[in-house]
């Protein structure tokens, strides 16, 4: 069963927050940026998913599917190197478990 937009929405807010905790838990200035970078662009994606039926709205609908086509690399980067850059074991987990997830979701969504 494909999630709802609502599904997809909580999963990236679990997300968004997830990597705003990871920011204050980040061991470098560099790592505080990639963090912040990822965040800024899953508030964009929360921000297409607060329309109501983006699904049935083809170009708003593409545009979601593009932006999250461009943080993915991005994000799973980021999940395989989590230990490295957060040394909050909690946080980190947290942060790995939300990418996988979103990305999950997101991609049963927009196929």
């Amino acid at each position: 069963m494909n999630p709802t937009q609502q599904q997809v929405q909580d999963a990236f807010q679990q997300l968004y927050d997830s990597l705003n905790d990871a920011y204050w838990s980040a061991s470098t200035i560099e790592n505080k940026d990639r963090i912040r970078g990822c965040a800024d662009v899953i508030f964009d994606i929360l921000s297409q998913l607060t329309a109501d039926g983006i699904a049935s709205r083809s170009a708003d609908f593409q545009q979601l599917k593009s932006s999250v086509q461009s943080v993915k690399s991005k994000l799973q980067e980021l999940q395989k190197e989590i230990d490295g850059v957060i040394h909050n074991i909690e946080v980190a987990s947290k942060v790995a478990d939300g990418i996988g997830k979103a990305l999950d979701t997101a991609a049963r969504f927009l196929a």
